[in-house]
């Protein structure tokens, strides 16, 4: 066993861990108060963990078969709920700002999705190459498929991320104002760990900044949402917000 694969396998489950952790919180809160935009944000990010879920799944089975999951199985643990996830966090943003367009912007992620997955199932047992092709255990070589959706999928991130931001920035209540700057702080470093993943080429120290920084994702969306005492005082000093 190569001990750069166990460090990657190791870490990559650490991250994972906090953010199942960090969405399980939110959606905890969701059943207290009943507040449906907690349950969008939580399966957001627990959505988005997937394609590093279908890496560790797969090294699992490794370690313990010698043989990796058919490629089939690692795509569809790996990317059958990448869009879903941007759907859920559209859907939960729009609950908040712009209410007047929600049932809209249902409409429009149920038709992405519908799109999605005809193609995507369909390519799993067709022509997996469009979707990509594995370069060891922790890297991609993304097909046209999988690049369009997935930048389809970040736009979507960024687009209402910068929609709450700006809703938010100069708001007159200082914890509106902090979760603004804590959305885009999560939103900058999930879409670094979302970018190194895109790279055509592996390199370790890579793998290490990406899962570290869907690590800090995961926890500044958990302190945006959640808000607990400790993150607003220290993000409030952090960040200066009076």
């Amino acid at each position: 066993m190569d001990p750069v694969d166990i460090y990657i396998y190791v870490i990559t489950t650490m991250t994972i861990g906090i953010a199942l952790v960090a969405a399980g919180i939110i959606i905890k809160i969701y059943v207290k108060h009943k507040h449906p935009t907690l349950l969008y944000y939580g399966v957001a990010f627990i959505c988005v963990t997937s394609p590093w879920v279908a890496y560790i799944v797969n090294y699992t089975v490794y370690l313990i078969s010698g043989s990796e999951i058919s490629i089939q199985a690692f795509y569809l643990i790996g990317y059958s709920t990448v869009l879903l996830a941007a759907a859920a966090w559209v859907i939960g943003t729009f609950r908040l700002i712009y209410t007047h367009l929600l049932k809209l912007m249902k409409m429009l992620m149920i038709i992405l999705l519908a799109i999605y997955y005809i193609f995507f199932i369909t390519l799993v047992f067709t022509n997996i190459e469009l979707i990509g092709t594995t370069v060891g255990f922790w890297k991609i070589q993304y097909g046209v498929f999988t690049q369009v959706f997935i930048t389809l999928a970040l736009l979507i991130f960024t687009v209402t991320i910068l929609l709450f931001v700006w809703n938010a920035w100069e708001s007159e209540d200082p914890e509106t104002r902090l979760k603004a700057r804590l959305f885009l702080l999560m939103g900058l470093s999930f879409a670094i760990a979302s970018g190194i993943e895109i790279v055509p080429f592996f390199s370790p120290a890579l793998v290490i900044v990406s899962r570290t920084t869907l690590s800090f994702a995961a926890i500044f969306l958990y302190s945006a949402v959640v808000m607990p005492t400790w993150a607003k005082k220290l993000f409030m000093s952090v960040l200066r917000i009076r």
